[in-house]
């Protein structure tokens, strides 16, 4: 079981009247990517932290409970538009309670049919391999989602072992391209008789529960050590 993650106090920076206007967007795509739990720690950095909770850092709850898979944001290279309709698709449904989830549970049932076709049901050999470019000629774009790195890992792995067992997509991105526009189709035929959605919000994210739970627990624990200290 890897460690718990935790809290560290945020370091400020001085700001600067030059930052010029592609700088702060560059920041705004990055910090929209992050990790609710990133997130959640860099506010609760705000306040002040007693040193006596484990070296100023708050920690994770210890009452056996399970603790969340790790995350860890992954970059795939997509056709132009498609992570826009993909995103529509899930804010007008909300059958996940995160963009980024949609994707695992795509990458998630591709893997477990690519184990019950071509390996009896069992886990494909972890192995490493780069997610690749887009296709030749494909106008593309890319985005990054928060997975499980459990997920992402299974995913990278069942398309290594299955390449030469079907006609395999040229990389990791490519498979992906493939998986994310049948789930948009399928959420649209579902839903919106075939018509795409319209656009989300730019700034939808959504919240992750296990997340937005340890955040929680998290804020609970810095309190009830100040409670104690008075």
């Amino acid at each position: 079981m890897s460690a718990p993650r935790r809290c560290t106090p945020a370091t400020s920076t001085p700001k600067s009247s030059s930052v010029s206007t592609a700088s702060r967007s560059a920041r705004q795509t990055a910090a929209d990517a992050r990790d609710p739990l990133e997130i959640g720690c860099s506010r609760l950095s705000k306040f002040l932290v007693p040193d006596s909770l484990q070296g100023g850092r708050a920690r994770m709850p210890a009452d056996g409970s399970p603790q969340a898979a790790a995350k860890a944001g992954k970059t795939y290279y997509l056709p132009k538009g498609l992570h826009a309709r993909l995103k529509a698709a899930w804010w007008a449904t909300r059958e996940h309670p995160t963009l980024s989830a949609v994707v695992a549970s795509v990458f998630e049932a591709e893997s477990a049919r690519r184990e019950r076709e071509f390996n009896d049901g069992q886990p494909l050999p972890l192995v490493a391999a780069p997610l690749g470019p887009r296709a030749r000629g494909v106008d593309g774009e890319s985005h990054t989602y928060y997975l499980p790195l459990t997920v992402h890992e299974r995913f990278v792995s069942s398309w290594v072992g299955t390449r030469a067992e079907q006609p395999a997509a040229a990389s990791v991105s490519a498979l992906a391209a493939e998986l994310l526009a049948a789930e948009a189709d399928r959420l649209e035929q579902q839903f919106n008789d075939g018509q795409t959605f319209p656009p989300a919000p730019p700034r939808a994210r959504g919240v992750d529960p296990t997340a937005a739970r340890r955040q929680g627990e998290i804020m609970s624990e810095i309190w009830q050590q100040r409670r104690s200290e008075k």
